[in-house]
């Protein structure tokens, strides 16, 4: 007997990775449209979740009408045996197929269902300006920092399977600002990533903007289910960051003349429209092509920020580097 399950959602992926952990037969229903490459999709999926050929069956999803809906969860239920719910939010689509099920005679074992529990906490925060530490202030534009935030999803070079294993091992969100940071800096090497950079570029990112301001810009955005900025981050100092590459990001008009020039040449993974709902200029950009190896940038060019002191005081006593917290607690 097989363990239905599937990708492309990050719980049914989840499922896809225990299943994987414990070598189980599978079938995986995956979402496709009519142009895909299936078996180039399929190897890809084996690839990211380290599955033998063998263990696997691959049912192809297609969208069912112009309206592109996969109905991946009707299949799911549809050719499953018997049902074994974990946490299902009342009123909810998956409850609907279930009760659905049921009636139609299929074995509904809930064992183990958990109660569903909605987020109580909010998503995002907001740093207050009038409590950012005074040391982050004197920092000024000496540094050029990256900023890490939390991660949706693996890093870049991670797969699914150590991604959704990390996950099931940790008793926090293993791939937080926090850990993203010290991921960092215990590899020494900040990987360079293509999204939202012109060209689609692997670059690595940094601003020059004085950290103490960066936190009017630490906002949640909603559209994205992302922070824009959280307060960690790893500066080098400037010089030694030009050294290495680092080059100011070319910010433009789209309205200018000049737009086509740097939309279309040579540099283009360094330019950046100012925008129009938003100034992108005020979190003055660096970037460097590629990957950036920093592990020959002795200790005293370096310094680590992260949000609270305790967190400060971990890295230090780990890495050795200064690390500044980017808020105290107050007397």
């Amino acid at each position: 007997m097989a363990l239905n399950t599937s990708v492309g959602i990050q719980t049914w992926e989840l499922i896809t990775c225990l299943g994987a952990v414990n070598q189980l037969e599978l079938n995986i229903f995956l979402p496709c449209t009519h142009n895909d490459d299936v078996e180039a999709l399929s190897s890809h999926v084996r690839d990211r979740f380290r599955l033998d050929e063998h263990q696997v069956t691959f049912i192809p999803v297609f969208p069912t009408d112009e309206s592109r809906e996969f109905n991946r969860d009707r299949e799911v239920v549809t050719r499953a045996h018997s049902i074994l719910p974990v946490s299902i939010r009342p009123g909810g689509y998956m409850e609907g197929l279930i009760e659905q099920a049921k009636r139609q005679g299929k074995p509904v074992d809930r064992r183990f269902e958990v109660k569903y529990q909605p987020r109580r906490q909010p998503l995002g925060y907001r740093i207050d300006s009038e409590h950012v530490n005074p040391e982050v202030e004197k920092l000024n534009d000496s540094y050029l920092i990256h900023w890490t935030r939390s991660s949706n999803g693996p890093w870049p070079t991670e797969s699914l399977f150590d991604y959704y294993g990390a996950i099931i091992d940790s008793e926090d969100y293993p791939r937080s600002a926090f850990h993203t940071l010290s991921n960092i800096l215990d590899t020494r090497i900040i990987k360079g990533s293509p999204k939202n950079i012109p060209g689609k570029v692997a670059a690595v990112s940094f601003s020059n903007r004085p950290p103490a301001k960066m936190a009017e810009l630490m906002s949640w955005r909603s559209r994205y289910r992302v922070m824009s900025f959280e307060p960690y981050g790893i500066g080098i100092e400037k010089r030694t960051a030009l050294e290495k590459g680092v080059l100011p990001v070319i910010y433009y008009d789209r309205s200018s003349g000049d737009s086509a020039k740097c939309v279309n040449g040579s540099d283009r993974w360094r330019t950046q429209s100012r925008g129009v709902k938003s100034d992108w200029s005020v979190e003055d950009e660096y970037r460097l092509a590629g990957d950036l190896a920093f592990s020959d940038i002795p200790r005293n060019s370096l310094i680590a920020i992260c949000h609270t002191e305790d967190e400060a005081e971990q890295i230090t006593a780990k890495t050795g580097i200064r690390t500044v917290p980017f808020v105290v607690k107050g007397d």
